[in-house]
């Protein structure tokens, strides 16, 4: 076998590894690490029967991680090794980002030779020429009702009639396993059907109330954000699912008893406002998502989620004494996107 077919033959081994083994939740989290820098380097060694990778991919908080492939060619099948907490429970990020690094460095020369496949471009931005039209009478729709807690959301999944004088009052309970069988119930959400096979399987169990893993919590968002009737637990409150985000910030502030923060979201081009003491819960890990006043917006902030939580509930106060070093070993860290008041805040700390 000459080397551009092994090559091409660990290519398609990979590329039904990642279909077929690879969850998509995991898939997503590895191209943010790719699209982030997170491969490091990927070594290879090989001889005519198979492949050995080992990929350095840089994960949270700057930890490196080993992840390693064996490729066996004559069986078509891969091993693979991480040292991280995640894969004890399944196959992780890591591996997947180099599987796609690896991926990507085989077809570097198949690229160079292979003409730019081109799109139709209408094709391609389809979803803008879509107009929202009214529900249908004589069509059954989806309906989802939405549960939040802290660290938690439910939804629960029905289909009803849409009669002319409005959505019928019989509301058929509808489970995960009929949303993946029957894709055409889905025509409003056609990728709805793949999210909910994938929270199933997460959750190995394909119910009728179910909650939202925060691995697919964005998946699961964009799926459903241009459905019809999406309501608040058993109200008809309506919920919305909104798509341009806002920037989560953190604005220092003085008290009696020493430093702490307000919580801050806005627009851009918006002055933002405190979301201090209200009713309000934070889900998803890229992006995060805030549920306020009954609706879900997409946050941008590189603060981890359960810090935000826990800021917003129960905001922590720094001691006067403790402020130099919370400034030293904290404030230097957190990036100066995420401050709001940042240079009030440092004139006032100087000598």
């Amino acid at each position: 076998m000459s080397t551009i077919q092994a090559e091409e033959h660990v290519q398609q081994i990979l590329r039904t590894f990642l279909a077929e083994s690879i969850p998509e939740h995991i898939r997503d989290g590895a191209q943010y690490l790719v699209a982030d820098g997170g491969i490091q380097k990927i070594d290879i060694r090989h001889d005519e029967e198979s492949w050995d990778v080992e990929g350095q991919i840089q994960g949270d908080e700057f930890q490196t991680y080993s992840a390693e492939l064996g490729i066996n060619l004559e069986h078509e099948t891969v091993h693979s090794y991480c040292n991280c907490q995640d894969s004890f429970s399944g196959i992780c990020r890591h591996v997947a980002a180099t599987v796609l690094g690896i991926m990507a460095r085989l077809s570097v020369q198949k690229e160079a030779e292979t003409p730019l496949v081109k799109s139709e471009w209408k094709h391609s931005f389809r979803y803008f020429f879509s107009t929202a039209l009214e529900p249908e009478p004589g069509l059954h729709y989806l309906i989802y009702r939405f549960y939040t807690e802290p660290g938690r959301l439910q939804v629960e999944f029905f289909r009803a009639r849409q009669n002319k004088s409005g959505l019928s009052t019989v509301q058929n309970p509808v489970t995960l396993e009929q949303l993946a069988r029957n894709p055409e119930w889905c025509e409003i959400s056609p990728d709805l059907p793949r999210v909910a096979e994938q929270i199933g399987q997460h959750l190995d169990y394909y119910g009728h109330r179910v909650d939202i893993p925060f691995g697919l919590m964005n998946w699961f968002f964009w799926a459903i954000k241009n459905e019809y009737y999406l309501f608040w637990e058993e109200s008809e409150q309506p919920v919305r699912i909104e798509s341009t985000p806002m920037r989560l910030q953190l604005r220092p502030r003085f008290i009696d008893d020493g430093l702490t923060f307000d919580v801050m979201l806005g627009r851009a081009g918006k002055v933002p406002f405190s979301i201090l003491n209200q009713k309000i819960n934070f889900y998803g890990q890229l992006p995060l998502w805030v549920c306020l006043k009954h609706s879900f917006y997409p946050v941008q902030t590189g603060l981890r989620p359960n810090l935000v939580q826990e800021l917003v509930t129960a905001p922590p106060i720094i001691p006067h004494a403790d402020i130099s070093e919370f400034l030293d070993r904290v404030w230097t860290q957190i990036p100066a996107s995420d401050l709001h008041g940042q240079e009030e805040f440092l004139e006032r700390m100087q000598p």
